[in-house]
């Protein structure tokens, strides 16, 4: 309810004005997408917020997919809360606690995974997640045959020139970061110092790109994000699905 108060006072620094996007709950995919490729890169740099909105994301997925559940099979969750709530059930939960490899153990996770395959398919980073990604892919290799490649990347975040240059605050579109020499390249090269704007020395040593990285781990992932569509689009041919615009066939439209 107090989402936007709350964000916008824990980080003043980034929220100068007291308000972040006026909502009263989470923000929305776009909405931390623009917040987060300010070209001021305050909110990137910000680890503590990052943490906090994916905190919430993750949390409000959770809740997502218990209320899918819920709407879904009301029988199932009806028949779910009459079993937590039930006095023998409790003493089972304490003795599972207790004795993890037991019995009592065994019979709580019966009957409670089903509930959290449901609610936990779609969280992010989540446990069912991946198990459910497997399944998927179980299934992908019965239908289609086994895959005649298996294609593994290993991005170098370090090295990455252009990763690198998304952990600065850009200016404007002639200067570094977003133009490079190659002086510039050169140096990176080396690992000696690029002269900035107002002649300030940017050192460019392992250590520091490292450091770069880790204190803006928003490039990284925006590096990563656009090697991946590269690989599928470009090499394998099979554009990632977001990026694929789709239209209802012509003669299904209206006149």
């Amino acid at each position: 309810r107090h989402f936007d108060q709350i964000i916008a006072a824990s980080n003043p620094d980034t929220f100068m004005f007291g308000f972040a996007y006026k909502r009263k709950s989470d923000l929305t995919s776009n909405q931390i997408l623009h917040l987060l490729d300010q070209y001021t890169t305050n909110a990137a740099s910000n680890t503590t917020l990052l943490f906090h909105l994916f905190n919430v994301r993750q949390r409000h997925q959770n809740i997502n997919g218990v209320c899918t559940t819920l709407n879904g099979d009301k029988k199932s969750m009806n028949e779910f809360v009459n079993l937590v709530e039930n006095t023998d059930f409790k003493n089972q939960l304490r003795h599972a606690a207790s004795e993890p490899e037991g019995s009592d153990a065994k019979a709580v996770i019966s009957k409670v995974l089903p509930i959290l395959r449901a609610a936990g398919r779609n969280t992010t980073f989540g446990s069912m997640e991946r198990r459910s990604g497997v399944s998927h892919m179980m299934a992908l290799t019965r239908r289609y045959g086994p895959a005649s490649t298996f294609v593994t990347i290993a991005p170098d975040d370090i090295n990455s020139i252009t990763g690198f240059r998304l952990t600065f605050r850009s200016v404007d579109n002639q200067t570094f970061p977003s133009m490079m020499t190659d002086e510039d390249l050169q140096s990176i090269r080396e690992g000696a110092d690029i002269i900035g704007e107002g002649h300030v020395k940017l050192p460019t040593s392992y250590i520091n790109r490292a450091r770069a990285v880790i204190n803006n781990p928003h490039s990284s992932s925006k590096e990563y994000k656009r090697l991946i569509e590269h690989v599928f689009g470009i090499l394998v041919n099979v554009p990632v699905s977001y990026k694929q615009r789709k239209s209802a066939d012509y003669r299904t439209r209206g006149a």
